[in-house]
Formats: C-alpha cells, sequence, structure tokens
C-alpha cells in the first residue's frame, strides 16, 4: 500500500514538472482549419447501376453534393460537378435510390435538427432539388429502399409525437 502511494505521488509529481508544448517546441501544432474545417470528400457512393459517383464535399465553404461518372474517375479525369448549391448548413448525409440519376438526402434547416427530405435527379441540368417533407418540427430519416420496388422507398416520420418515429411507403 505504501509503495503504491509513493508509485502515485512519483508520477504526478513528474506531470506537474514536465514542460508544456510551446510555439518554439520541436514538434508543430496541428493547425485549427485541419481539426475543425471542411473536410475534402466525403461519403463517396457509387450509384446503382455504377455509371456514376457522388459525394460530399465543399462548394464555396459549405459541404454539398458532387456527382462525376465513374469512367471518368478512373481515367483520372477532374469532371465532377456540384448538384446542391446550398449556402446555409450544408448536406449532412445522402442516398443513391434504385432509379437512375436520382439522389435523396436530408438535411436540417438553420441547426433546428428536424431532418427534411430532398432529392435531386443527377441526370438532367440545370439540376433541381425538391424537398419531399417540409413539415415544421418533424425529422425525416431514410430507413429502407429495394431494388425489387426502386419507385418507393420507407421513411420515417415523428409527426405525431416527436418522441416517435413511425415508417410507410412513400411514392
Amino acid at each position: 500500500m505504501l509503495i503504491a502511494i509513493a508509485l502515485i505521488s512519483a508520477i504526478c509529481a513528474s506531470l506537474t514538472t514536465a514542460t508544456p508544448a510551446t510555439a518554439s517546441s520541436s514538434t508543430p501544432l496541428i493547425p485549427r482549419t485541419k481539426l475543425f474545417g471542411n473536410p475534402d470528400i466525403i461519403h463517396v457512393r457509387m450509384s446503382a447501376d455504377a455509371k456514376l459517383i457522388a459525394y460530399l464535399a465543399p462548394y464555396k465553404n459549405v459541404i454539398n453534393l458532387w456527382v462525376q461518372p465513374l469512367d471518368q474517375v478512373l481515367k483520372k479525369e477532374q469532371t465532377a460537378k456540384p448538384v446542391t448549391f446550398d449556402q446555409g448548413r450544408g448536406i449532412e448525409d445522402f442516398e443513391w435510390t434504385y432509379l437512375p440519376g436520382i439522389i435523396i438526402y436530408v438535411q436540417d434547416k438553420d441547426g433546428d435538427e428536424n431532418w427534411r427530405l430532398w432529392k435531386v435527379n443527377v441526370t438532367q441540368e440545370p439540376f433541381t432539388t425538391t424537398v419531399l417533407s417540409d413539415t415544421k418540427r418533424v425529422q425525416a430519416n431514410i430507413e429502407s429502399k429495394k431494388p425489387s420496388h426502386p419507385e418507393y422507398i420507407v421513411i420515417g416520420l415523428n409527426d405525431r409525437d416527436e418522441r416517435h418515429v413511425k415508417s410507410f411507403v412513400f411514392p
């Protein structure tokens, strides 16, 4: 017991006498922008028909959805285009549907954490986004989709009671 107390005291003493890292230290500090800034590219996903890839990346410093043909990616061509042009909160997550060129994504409005469901057809320019669920104080979640029924997705909405989520088929 006495040895354990002496050992703990020695460790504590060594911690308090250690010199903190300073700007003149030999190890450089990681810039805050690297830790807390926007990533270059995240959530890379391939379409169901394997013709396109989509990912999230900054557009004018806000995370938006970008798309590029897979064959151009394999050729290392830089032809990706943003298909959303959000200038506020950015997009957090998305999924390809089983319909060609249709992406669905969720996004909150002004930080309210009530996720709205959106879709964008990435095969038709100009790219237009359509809100699929925009009820105030209601969260929408993508629950399921099946290749056997590409025109349907199952989403969860907490529209009756914010504490509960229910699912239904959404055409």
